[in-house]
């Protein structure tokens, strides 16, 4: 078998009906629990429900995921990895974030040898994340025209590209 993105990643054809029926039933309150989806994307509206809706025409069922579409979005990066928060693995080696913790060049650090605080406050790695900004990216993240975008994903980026400035390429936005 050839390994290639379409084995790891819900592709359009397969995510776009099954979201909007999940939309669709939510309004319709058919689904009791509070239901979230959440992918590995920080954005203030997430391209995994707006895409799917807006190839409907059926973006009103947005409200259902909670997202305002009415603000007004100044576009910055939304990864959060070693902005807000970070992981830890169980040999003591931090990232920037649990997605990050199988990637050997993102490792910060390990607690076993630094203090927390060092490697929060001194990483080179840290300090690469948190100063990238949209302006970095390469891309369909860098051109995208949807402020409420914050870029995607800096693990599926480096991931996927080899760069952390890549675009997230698992977006179903078309070039």
């Amino acid at each position: 078998m050839k390994w290639g993105l379409s084995n790891f990643s819900v592709n359009a054809e397969t995510w776009y009906p099954t979201f909007l029926e999940l939309s669709e039933m939510k309004l319709r309150g058919d689904i009791k629990l509070k239901l979230r989806i959440i992918p590995p994307n920080e954005s203030e509206i997430m391209w995994t429900h707006y895409y799917p809706l807006k190839h409907y025409d059926r973006l009103d069922l947005l409200k259902v995921w909670e997202f305002d579409t009415e603000k007004e979005f100044d576009r910055e990066l939304s990864c959060k990895a070693a902005k807000f928060a970070c992981s830890i693995s169980s040999n003591g080696d931090v990232f920037g974030c649990n997605l990050m913790s199988s990637i050997k060049e993102l490792c910060a650090g390990n607690v076993k040898f630094n203090s927390f605080e060092s490697i929060w406050n001194d990483s080179k790695v840290f300090m690469e994340l948190r100063n990238l900004s949209i302006a970095d990216l390469s891309g369909k993240c860098k051109d995208c025209e949807n402020d409420w975008c914050g870029g995607g994903c800096r693990s599926n980026a480096y991931n996927l590209t080899g760069s952390i400035c890549g675009s997230d390429i698992t977006c179903f936005k078309e070039d």
